[in-house]
């Protein structure tokens, strides 16, 4: 089955959140939101808006570029 652009979004922001190892309790003080708007957008119940993105990868201390996948033409 391919994944989404969400699903795929959500699979990298997942990935750089465990790897440094911040809670969805800090992710949601940086982004203004409650700890389970995080769980929701974390389990791709809710889709990351890309100012959210962009607010947690400046966070996060890396490029926003992280959480989006290359599509291929």
């Amino acid at each position: 089955m391919t994944q989404t652009l969400p699903e795929k979004v959500t699979i990298a922001v997942r990935a750089e959140v465990r790897r440094q190892g911040v809670t969805q309790r800090w992710i949601g003080e940086q982004l203004g939101l409650s700890q389970p708007q995080i769980w929701e957008r974390l389990h791709g119940e809710i889709e990351w808006r890309m100012s959210e993105l962009e607010r947690l990868a400046a966070a996060l201390q890396v490029p926003v570029t992280k959480f989006l996948p290359v599509v291929a033409a």
